[in-house]
């Protein structure tokens, strides 16, 4: 499940030409990181993620054990960008 399952030659996947999620496969049902060296934010390969329509997101990295889910109810779910900030500072209290 938490595997990329779209065939090597089909890579990268995409369904949003302006963001084409160079950095990600698909398991069955959940995003996963295939390619850390092409993503946008500091993730892990293996690290695999699910967003829901109205700002619900959850991601789990078994590297470094990291789970977290958050529970919005925002319309448009990026109004606020709650979750790419959150995994921002998140990633800047790690380092310190």
């Amino acid at each position: 499940m938490t595997r990329n399952q779209i065939d090597p030659h089909l890579m990268p996947f995409g369904i949003n030409p302006i963001s084409p999620m160079l950095d990600r496969g698909w398991g069955y049902g959940i995003g996963v990181v295939t390619d850390a060296s092409e993503s946008a934010f500091p993730v892990n390969d293996g690290e695999f993620a699910w967003s829901g329509s109205l700002g619900t997101f959850a991601w789990a990295d078994p590297l470094d054990k990291t789970v977290f889910v958050l529970m919005l109810q925002q319309s448009p779910s990026n109004a606020f960008d709650v979750s790419n900030e959150f995994r921002r500072r998140l990633f800047e209290a790690r380092m310190r």
